[in-house]
This record gives C-alpha cells, structure tokens and sequence, in this order.
C-alpha cells in the first residue's frame, strides 16, 4: 500500500463538488455498482447501489451549499482499491458549524477512480458517562493515567529492573506478504512472534550478556525460527 496524493485529489474534488452544489460532477464520481454504500451522519442515511447514487445526487442538487475548510486530509491506494480520509470544518449559511470526518473506499473502473463507500460523521467529545470511566483518547493521557510515580507502579507489574525493547524482522517481509496471501502470511506473522517470547521468555545464566541476547533475537524467516547470536 503506498500514499497516493491522486486519491486525496479526488476526495477533496469530490467534497467540494458537494458542498458548491455541483450535482453532475458528484454523480459522475461515483460508482454504478450494487454494492456502492453511503452512510451519511443522519441516521436515516445508510443507502446501497442505485439509492446512494440518487439520494447524494438529490441531496447535492438542491443543498444551498457552503463553505468547506480542510484541515487533514489523507489516501492510500493498492493496486485497483484505495481508500482516503478528511477532516474539515463546514460553516453553513446561518453560521452554524459542523465538524466533518469522512472515509470513502475508491475503486478503479476503467481507469477512472469511482466511489464505491463513504461514511461521514460529526467529531464530537466523548462524554464520561457513556462508559463510566475515564477513557485516554491520546498517548500522552495513556502514560498519565499510570499514575504520578510512574517506577514505582512499572515495578509493581513487573519483576524487573529494567526495559528493553525489542525490534524484530521477518526476512523479505514485503514479497513474501504478497506471495503467499494474506491467509497464509497472518500465520507467518503469528508464528514469528510466538516464537520471539518462547525464546526471549528462556531463562539465562547471571553471567550471560542479557541485552546482546534480546536484541539479537531478531533474525526470522517463514521455514525457520528466530536465529540468536
């Protein structure tokens, strides 16, 4: 899978189209196929084939239009599907906002991207009292909710003094993904890294080189286990 600025070109010609009320253009971006989805934010919006293809088309027609801002804007293409991701501000005629996020599946059709699946959304702050309990919706929220003293709580899951990361490879990941499927090369993958903790998990003399040995186990490939110097 490779980024792919065409993509995001479409997306955003796509979006635009919507929002100036250009009802040809849109139709023409979207794909004819029974299978074509659009889920829009109202929640009567889930709509298949030949009803997503006339329902954005009307809703286009005759939407006033508005004015659409983007601030993130993302795609991603292999071989003949891709997909592409937004995020935009869109200020309506009476001033109210609305926080965008889109997704939308593209496929290629006669050389020509077509839409075949679109979801949009408003983002909004979670509240507290959905889940009863304070979620971390970033990284740094993560590190914060283990506490103040965080060695002290590290210590007391772990009996450890110490941490040490461990980066591993399988040989010529990339062909070998392709070659052999995504079926067979999940198992690949699965067995890779059972076999990296039976390995790392051994116990060890005090006297060997602790870190040389973990950071060693790096070596895999499909027909042979972790290789350890």
């Amino acid at each position: 899978m490779r980024k792919s600025d065409e993509l995001a070109a479409v997306l955003r010609r796509l979006m635009i189209a919507i929002a100036e009320g250009d009802a040809a253009t849109v139709r023409g971006m979207i794909s004819r196929q029974a299978e074509t989805l659009l889920i829009g934010s109202d929640v009567r919006e889930w709509f298949y084939g030949v009803e997503a293809l006339e329902v954005i088309t009307a809703q286009t027609a005759v939407a006033p239009g508005w004015e659409r801002t983007f601030h993130r804007l993302e795609a991603y293409e292999e071989g003949r599907i891709g997909w592409a991701a937004a995020r935009s501000t869109v200020t309506f005629q009476n001033g109210d906002i609305f926080n965008a996020r889109h997704t939308a599946v593209f496929r290629l059709e006669d050389g020509v991207w077509k839409l075949i699946q679109i979801h949009a959304s408003q983002g909004i702050t979670a509240d507290r009292d959905w889940f009863g309990v304070d979620m971390p919706y970033s990284l740094g929220e993560l590190v914060d909710s283990l506490g103040d003293d965080l060695d002290r709580d590290l210590a007391s899951r772990f009996d450890t003094s110490s941490v040490a990361l461990l980066i591993s490879d399988i040989e010529d990941a990339t062909d070998r993904s392709v070659e052999y499927g995504d079926v067979i090369w999940n198992d690949v993958v699965q067995r890779h890294f059972g076999d990296l903790t039976n390995h790392c998990s051994q116990p060890w003399n005090r006297g060997q080189d602790h870190g040389r040995r973990r950071a060693n186990c790096i070596r895999h490939t499909p027909r042979s286990g972790p290789s350890c110097d």
